[in-house]
């Protein structure tokens, strides 16, 4: 049934910082005639987990918020499946809050093929999910997920200097983006004052605004 990539998928670990959430999970991914392998935590150290993940499962299916309780996890989802993406290992990112497309990294959402907005995923959507993870690391990107060199606005920058709104003309004239100053090298942040136009790379293909990532910033 789960049809991924001639079963190269055997098993998939599940990571969320709730114990009921967990199991939840696990019963789409059982539907796909998979294992769900259950992370109970804690998980000190991200490099770490990320290196013992292939030992254990060959994807991984997470929440976006593990921090909630303080003692599973001492980063997000984002963050992880980001890092299992530049190792080879597809992930899927799931989250039930609306507002969290304003705290992602933009900068992480390059190696985060899809978002699911629910934190009880239908089997067809993590299959789905997982096999367009699978195609994006083998090196087939789909038009909505392909980088291109592009102008970016700044609209405003925070008083606090924590983040700033952008525009990006080449995919909307007037929707502005948050992005966190943190995911913009430091080069370039002298750089952020209203009205200031700087390059990126960015998906100017995707179809929604959380969909967007941003790369490979330049000065103009």
């Amino acid at each position: 049934m789960n049809h991924l990539s001639n079963g190269a998928i055997k098993k998939v670990l599940v990571v969320d910082d709730d114990a009921e959430a967990r199991d939840a999970l696990g019963f789409p991914i059982e539907e796909l005639d998979l294992e769900p392998i259950l992370e109970e935590g804690p998980i000190e150290n991200l490099e770490r987990f990320v290196e013992e993940v292939p030992d254990r499962a060959q994807a991984v299916v997470c929440d976006y918020r593990l921090k909630t309780s303080g003692s599973y996890s001492a980063f997000n989802g984002d963050e992880l499946l980001a890092k299992c993406f530049q190792r080879g290992i597809p992930g899927v990112l799931c989250t039930q809050y609306t507002d969290v497309v304003t705290e992602m990294h933009r900068r992480l959402r390059r190696y985060i093929p899809s978002l699911l907005k629910t934190s009880s995923p239908e089997p067809d959507d993590i299959r789905d999910s997982l096999r367009r993870c699978q195609d994006e690391i083998q090196g087939t990107v789909h038009p909505a997920r392909t980088p291109w060199r592009t102008l970016v606005r700044v609209k405003d920058v925070s008083d606090d200097k924590d983040y700033c709104h952008v525009v990006v003309p080449g995919w909307s004239f007037d929707q502005a983006i948050r992005i966190y100053l943190q995911d913009i090298p430091q080069a370039i942040r002298p750089r952020l004052t209203t009205g200031a136009r700087l390059h990126a790379k960015v998906n100017i293909g995707a179809y929604s605004f959380d969909e967007l990532y941003f790369d490979d910033w330049e000065p103009e």
